[in-house]
Formats: structure tokens, C-alpha cells, sequence
């Protein structure tokens, strides 16, 4: 009898947790229809006041001694930046048929993600899909399917980096920062289990177009790790481009494990391990934050400022 019973009380605890789901997005859904007039001017305003409180991470200095003569590395640089918005512009292009020009709320949502908090662009993006996609349901479902397998493809790219680098992680993990390591590890493996055992209660698309997600965003990757190990190698050209590459691939390692308190650290010893105490590395890495956070800034201002104008155009 109880053998028999546990697929009902598992189906039956399913559809309650589905059901309180979809209670949760009507909720929600209905809160943003009655403040949803002021909620897109107000998002966008606090976005952009947050950007220029950020002006101040910017070393103008060292971004005018770095700064490269040859279009190469801005091209590079182009396609290194416009990567993660182009990527999302396909999925969603398949989802929504969104046109081109939503490459511009996707840019905004990169840099509210990088300069205001994690996950502040989505909030930016969904209340923009609600206003211009033309969709026949809530886009809520699709932004926190997109947000998730995002999540987990960079956990998966992680776990199969650090399998690959683990001969050098002995080294440079020892004492309390090979067990902060150890313990990081073990939550990433235990979130990305967790986001598979409850994916037909977390996910509203169909399987197939969570796998074509999941895989656009491992591309997005990848993609980031060889432009910033091109990038840096045309910065400078005497490291070979491989060593670049496994520097960008150490470091969003170490971005994406939750208690590796001692990051530097161990950054620190890979570039004196492999490349010596060579300031021109620390340069070159300091100059590319620089250039990302001030890009982010520039394109953060223009873009909201112009949503704004938007807004207020359409009001007037």
C-alpha cells in the first residue's frame, strides 16, 4: 500500500508546488500592472544614478598608458563585449521574435548586472518585454528559465575547468585554501544537482528548448575565455595566447566559488608560478577591469538616458 502510494503523493505534491508557482506569478503579474506605469522610469533612473556613483573605479591614468593603438584589440574588445547580449538576443529572438533593437535592453541588462547587482538586469529586461515583446503570456517564466541555465552552465564550465586544471590547483591550494576550495566545490556540485532534481518543478519551457539554451549559454563561455585570452595576448604579444587562456579560465574559476576568501591569493601565486612577479601582467589585468567597468559606464548612461527620453516621449 505505501509502495504503491508514493508516485501519487509525489505527483500530488507536484502539482502543489506548480500551483503555488503559478499563484506566486499571477501575484506578481498583477503587483506590475498596477505599478507598472512608474516601476520602468524608476528602475532606470536608480540604475542610472547607481552608474555614475561608479565613476570613481575608473583609473584614468592607467587606461591612457595601456591604452592600445591598433583596431585589433577594439574589435576584439567589440565582439568580447557584445557576446553575452548577442547570445541572449538569440534565445530570446527564438522565444519571442523580439526584433533586433532588443539588443539595446540586453546591453542595459549586462551592465545593471555588473555594476548594480546580480540579477538587476533581469529585473530591467522583464519589466522591457512586458512593454515591447509581443507575447501571449507572462514573460517571467522565460527570464528565470534564461537566468537559471545561465547560472548553470557557468557551475558545469567551472566544474569541468577545475577538473582539467587540478594538477595546478594542488599546488596553489594549500592549507585552509584547499579546504575554502573543497567546501566551494561542494556547493557548486550541490546546486547544480539541486537545479536538476527539481527542473519539472523550477522550469516552465519544454526540455528541448532548456537544452538549446543550456548550450547557447556554455558557447557564451567559452567564447568570453578565448576573446579574454586574445585580448590580453594582443595587449602583450611575448606570453603565448595559451597562458592568457588558462589565466581567464583560473579566474572565473575563482568568480564563481561562494568561499574562496583568499581569491588573490591564489591569482597571485598562478601569475608568479607561471609568468614570474612580472608587473606587466597586474597592468594588463588592471587596464582590462578598468576598460570593462568605464565601457559599462559609457553604454549604462547612454542607454538609460535614452530609455528615459523614451518614456517620457511617449507620456508627453
Amino acid at each position: 500500500m505505501t509502495t504503491g502510494s508514493t508516485p501519487l503523493l509525489t505527483a500530488a505534491a507536484d502539482r502543489s508546488i506548480r500551483a503555488r508557482l503559478i499563484r506566486l506569478g499571477e501575484r506578481a503579474n498583477a503587483l506590475v500592472k498596477r505599478i507598472g506605469p512608474w516601476m520602468g522610469p524608476v528602475v532606470s533612473i536608480g540604475v542610472l544614478a547607481i552608474i555614475l556613483l561608479q565613476l570613481g573605479r575608473i583609473d584614468l591614468g592607467k587606461l591612457a598608458l595601456l591604452m592600445p593603438e591598433g583596431p585589433a584589440f577594439w574589435v576584439v574588445f567589440a565582439i568580447f563585449y557584445m557576446t553575452g547580449p548577442v547570445s541572449e538576443w538569440v534565445i530570446y529572438r527564438r522565444l519571442w521574435h523580439v526584433p533586433v533593437g532588443a539588443l539595446v535592453p540586453l546591453v542595459r541588462k549586462q551592465v545593471a548586472n555588473e555594476i548594480v547587482f546580480g540579477y538587476s538586469g533581469e529585473v530591467q529586461f522583464y519589466l522591457w518585454a512586458r512593454e515591447h515583446a509581443r507575447l501571449t503570456n507572462s514573460p517571467f517564466g522565460a527570464v528565470k528559465d534564461v537566468a537559471v541555465l545561465s547560472a548553470l552552465a557557468g557551475n558545469v564550465v567551472t566544474l569541468a575547468m577545475m577538473a582539467y586544471m587540478a594538477p595546478l590547483l594542488k599546488t596553489l591550494a594549500i592549507g585552509s585554501v584547499g579546504q575554502a576550495l573543497l567546501a566551494s566545490v561542494a556547493i557548486v556540485v550541490a546546486i547544480s544537482m539541486g537545479i536538476l532534481v527539481v527542473r519539472r518543478r523550477l522550469f516552465s519551457l519544454p526540455g528541448w528548448e532548456l537544452f538549446r539554451i543550456f548550450v547557447i549559454h556554455v558557447v557564451r563561455i567559452g567564447m568570453l575565455l578565448g576573446l579574454s585570452a586574445m585580448m590580453w595576448h594582443l595587449l602583450v604579444p611575448s606570453i603565448a595566447a595559451g597562458m592568457w587562456l588558462a589565466l581567464a579560465t583560473l579566474r572565473m574559476m575563482l568568480s564563481r566559488l561562494p568561499l574562496m576568501a583568499n581569491k588573490e591569493v591564489m591569482m597571485a601565486g598562478f601569475v608568479a608560478l607561471f609568468f614570474g612577479r612580472d608587473g606587466e601582467v597586474t597592468a594588463v589585468m588592471t587596464f582590462m577591469a578598468s576598460l570593462i567597468v568605464g565601457t559599462h559606464i559609457v553604454v549604462g548612461i547612454a542607454t538609460s538616458l535614452a530609455d528615459v527620453a523614451s518614456r517620457w516621449r511617449r507620456a508627453a
